[in-house]
């Protein structure tokens, strides 16, 4: 049945600035979380403590929403228990237990402990008007906010309400905050490394950029909190955002644009930033590993006044690192403030933002495939061999967010929110990249000087109505909305080849005399501005078991392109709806069937060889699944099966007469696939997560063709890349609750990535390849009560140190994936 729920290592020796970051991590620990709140919050609320509720009349279930969030307690229930009834809601001090007895009063309704962390409601036994005791829990889940465990039970990136997962007729995986910790996720992509259905090329190896293609093929776009990221013309303009800002990343699988406009059709990923908290809590750490590793963190949230009306969030974090014992590095600064101002129950107001400093020296590069993929006379090229020059290759990026979020509930019914962000990075790439093996000694790599600078920016602005209300016996959540956004982009881009040393790939000498800035040639020097106009509707309706989720969206895009080069300038224009429609029913026993239909669509830049400029690609898919939440658990299990196509995509104009070189729109992609995920408390302490991803991607209907042992073979049949036909993912982690090694916690993970083409021609296959990672933590407080909140873990990612090839492009680029990384964190929380 429905349900609500409401809410070893170094190779380098440790200089003078990890004492530097030490003593700033402390300083700012005792100085904001110490000294700036008052000693009455820092206490642990507890069943029997007093407290202050301050909550307005309204309908049953907005009061017990509020009242959770309020108490700090997790509290799930049936719907249709309290549609229709009214509360008078709770003034004055009170304990948890008296507040649920106070709010259930008269409603003939109870409440009860089922097991875990979960409480729900039911209905009280004839002529019975006892309630069973309450007893409080850390944290209440919402859908931007924390979650205990792996397992997620709520989500707004699918419907842009605060839904059930259960209740979305679409495939939604969530890793939470829990879990990202356990597994010491140090990028996004390596958050989402047990996500079914989920690729990333070259896996963790490419410090630049979170680049993840979905079921099958397809890119996907990332937002933060809703916000559309930049993604320009040249994919140079991208924010990577630190994960330890993130409360929760969340992927919605399939066509996305009913809510969010144009979007590609494998999905879009939502990352949830840490929001500010109601009760005090706060964390530091640092972390050493592999190649000299330095890393200091600090979270602190709370109430700012006694009336809890303000509440803060300081996160922040600083990096020094490496990637390889040779010339890599990979350093960081990343500072993001929040702060929540709630005048009442019904209002609410956070502003937020963050700022990154990013330095890189990144390993990944070019390589040929002689020496990697294939055989090589001269043997294996190493897998830290630094193919660039170390005194020029660089990624250096400054990226920054600024917005709020705000809600207001105008009554029972109606609720108003706008939520308005502005993204913005600059940088600048310097790479010494490869475009030719010898073909006689195999070995000499000769390279050219590059450069490249941008920047990318986005402006987003997203104005909701939700309306709650019911007809009759069906519920309805209603939702109008209008959204704006405005995205630029700036690409320069020059190299020379002339004068560029080579390299010799096994024995290699580095600081040979090379060009300069100046010695540079101009190749790309381009603008691009977009701006998207949408106007969305959806209603969630519920009947019973059954929920029909409608939604259609109508959106204008508009796009201009110039060449500062050849002063060209393409202006283009695309309207388009979109739109989804899905069907759920509510078993009682927690599974929850569905089907779904939703489409998508991306403009598409340039002119045909007309001079017509090109239609908008267009992306369907149809989904079926089964969701399975057993009722008092902590499990989520999601099945689905899919089809996916994609529409005009561009493809080679082979008219006879034409020139080579321009395109048509006569393409067409497909992908079929099942995935599965389940993340699950199996007993106190044995958390578990398991995933299968199985996609045949197919490029149905194309014009082009490539040379193959030089004939000419067609595309069409071919697999679409960046997509393993098969993947598999389990992780398990139990912490010994009782004897002498209590507190000790052993995590271990294995990752099956199956065998995948590098290019569109089908010709360089990469090797599947089985990973390890593993974990093992110690809780000091279960040793010594003074040492509450005390914790030490040791995390290893490819624990055998697999060599494999992460991806190829071309038979002149391809890339290893990252071989074992070892960190060791020291974590305080009080």
């Amino acid at each position: 049945m429905p349900r609500l729920h409401l809410p070893l290592c170094g190779l380098r020796p440790a200089p003078t600035g990890l004492r530097r970051i030490v003593f700033t991590c402390f300083s700012f620990a005792v100085v904001l979380a110490i000294g700036s709140l008052p000693s009455h919050v820092q206490a642990q609320t507890t069943q029997h403590a007093q407290r202050q509720f301050n909550i307005p009349a309204g309908s049953l279930s907005s009061v017990l929403a509020t009242f959770a969030g309020a108490a700090g307690i997790n509290l799930s229930f049936d719907p249709a228990l309290t549609a229709g009834q009214q509360s008078p809601g709770l003034q004055g001090h009170s304990t948890i237990s008296q507040g649920l007895n106070t709010l259930l009063s008269g409603t003939g309704l109870l409440s009860v402990h089922t097991s875990g962390n979960v409480y729900t409601l039911q209905r009280a036994p004839a002529g019975s008007t006892a309630t069973l005791p309450i007893v409080t829990v850390e944290g209440f889940e919402s859908a931007t906010g924390p979650v205990i465990g792996f397992a997620a039970r709520r989500s707004a990136t699918a419907t842009k309400t605060d839904t059930p997962l259960i209740e979305v007729p679409q495939t939604v995986n969530v890793v939470t905050r829990d879990e990202m910790t356990v597994r010491a996720s140090n990028t996004v992509v390596e958050a989402l490394s047990y996500t079914p259905g989920l690729y990333a090329p070259g896996g963790s190896t490419d410090l630049r950029y979170d680049n993840i293609y979905l079921r099958g093929g397809y890119a996907a776009r990332n937002n933060l909190d809703g916000s559309r990221l930049p993604y320009g013309a040249y994919s140079f303009g991208m924010l990577q955002i630190e994960p330890y800002g993130l409360e929760r990343v969340e992927v919605l699988k399939g066509p996305s644009s009913v809510l969010y406009g144009q979007n590609t059709p494998g999905g879009l990923i939502n990352m949830v930033s840490k929001l500010p908290t109601e009760t005090a809590q706060r964390e530091i750490s640092l972390q050493t590993g592999s190649y000299g590793r330095e890393q200091a963190t600090i979270d602190l949230s709370g109430p700012v006044d006694d009336e809890g009306q303000w509440r803060y969030r300081f996160t922040a974090l600083q990096r020094n690192a490496a990637q390889s014992p040779y010339y890599t590095e990979d350093d960081r600064i990343f500072v993001a403030p929040a702060l929540t101002w709630q005048p009442s129950a019904r209002t609410s107001l956070t502003l937020l933002g963050f700022y990154q400093k990013d330095h890189q020296v990144p390993l990944y590069g070019t390589l040929p495939a002689a020496g990697t993929l294939y055989d090589n006379p001269n043997g294996e090229i190493s897998r830290h061999r630094f193919a660039g020059e170390p005194d020029w290759d660089r990624y250096n990026r400054e990226q920054y967010s600024v917005g709020y979020l705000f809600s207001h509930e105008l009554n029972d019914t109606w609720t108003f929110k706008q939520n308005l962000r502005y993204n913005h990075m600059r940088g600048e790439a310097r790479t010494m990249p490869g475009y030719m093996l010898d073909p006689v000694d195999m070995r000499t790599w000769s390279r050219t000087m590059a450069r490249g600078q941008g920047t990318g920016a986005t402006f987003t602005l997203d104005t909701q109505v939700l309306a709650s209300f019911d007809t009759g016996s069906v519920h309805h959540e209603a939702l109008f909305g209008f959204d704006y956004l405005n995205m630029r982009d700036t690409y320069y881009f020059s190299n020379v080849i002339a004068g560029v040393p080579s390299l010799d790939l096994y024995d290699p000498h580095y600081g040979l005399p090379a060009p300069g800035v100046d010695d540079l040639i101009t190749r790309i020097d381009a603008r691009q501005k977009t701006e998207q106009y949408g106007l969305y509707m959806q209603d969630q309706l519920r009947y019973e078991n059954w929920v029909l989720t409608l939604g259609g969206r109508y959106d204008i895009a508009d796009s201009i392109t110039r060449n500062l080069m050849t002063s060209q300038k393409v202006s283009q224009r695309d309207r388009a709806f979109t739109g989804r429609a899905g069907l759920t029913y509510l078993f009682a026993n927690g599974l929850a069937p569905y089907l779904s239909y939703s489409t998508s669509f991306t403009p598409t830049g340039g002119t045909d060889y007309n001079g017509n400029p090109f239609e908008a690609s267009k992306g369907k898919q149809v989904e079926a699944g089964l969701k399975y939440q057993p009722p008092g658990s902590d499990t989520m299990v999601t099945l689905s099966v899919y089809q996916l196509t994609q529409t005009n995509v561009l493809t080679s104009d082979t008219t006879p007469g034409r020139p080579p070189g321009f395109q048509t729109q006569t393409g067409e992609t497909r992908a079929r696939g099942i995935e599965l995920e389940g993340k699950t408390t199996l007993a106190q302490g044995l958390d578990a997560v398991a995933s299968y991803a199985y996609v045949d991607s197919e490029i149905t209907r194309t014009a082009n063709t490539d040379i193959v042992d030089g004939i000419p073979e067609s595309r069409q049949g071919k697999r679409l890349y960046y997509a393993p036909q098969h993947q598999a993912a389990a992780w398990l982690n139990y912490t010994v609750q009782s004897g002498a090694l209590q507190g000790l916690g052993l995590g271990a993970g294995v990752r099956y990535i199956g065998s995948d083409w590098g290019d569109p021609a089908n010709t360089l296959r990469i090797p599947a390849v089985t990973l390890v990672d593993a974990a093992i933590t110690y809780d000091f407080g279960r040793m010594d009560p003074s040492l509450k909140g005390l914790n030490l873990a040791l995390n290893a990612s490819n624990l055998f140190d697999r060599r494999y090839v992460g991806t190829c492009i071309t038979n002149l680029s391809c890339s290893y994936g990252a071989g074992r990384m070892v960190y060791a964190t020291l974590r305080y929380r009080w």
